[in-house]
């Protein structure tokens, strides 16, 4: 199954706040959600929280940092009544291309499960 969003983007603050507002289908039911991501220059990172139409409470934070084109960035998250480590991926493929993951780590054997992807190119 294919979901398609649209996604407004604002940079504020000087490029120190980032805020995506998205809405599109998801599991063929329409879907509203707002990321807001923050820097802190003090320690190089970016702090991501989220809010949707399902949930109307910020999310606990992921944070993380970019390296050679690479973002990596760690957090909780509760999903179908269990609590995981989770771990955004970003990537840069070109100017008009990025590449998202979301995985899961399995609290018994420690290993990562991606739940999540997103292909993401600019409009034209």
């Amino acid at each position: 199954m294919e979901n398609q969003m649209e996604t407004t983007y604002r940079i504020l603050l000087d490029g120190l706040v980032a805020i995506n507002d998205a809405y599109g289908t998801f599991n063929d039911r329409p879907m509203h959600g707002i990321m807001i991501r923050t820097y802190g220059p003090d320690k190089d990172e970016w702090y991501f929280q989220r809010i949707s139409e399902g949930y109307l409470h910020l999310t606990d934070q992921v944070h993380g940092k970019f390296e050679n084109g690479i973002g990596v960035f760690y957090g909780t998250e509760t999903n179908q009544g269990r609590e995981f480590r989770m771990r955004f991926r970003w990537k840069m493929i070109d100017v008009e291309h990025a590449f998202w993951e979301q995985v899961y780590q399995d609290a018994e054997t420690g290993d990562w499960q991606i739940n999540w992807t997103l292909d993401l190119r600019k409009k034209a």
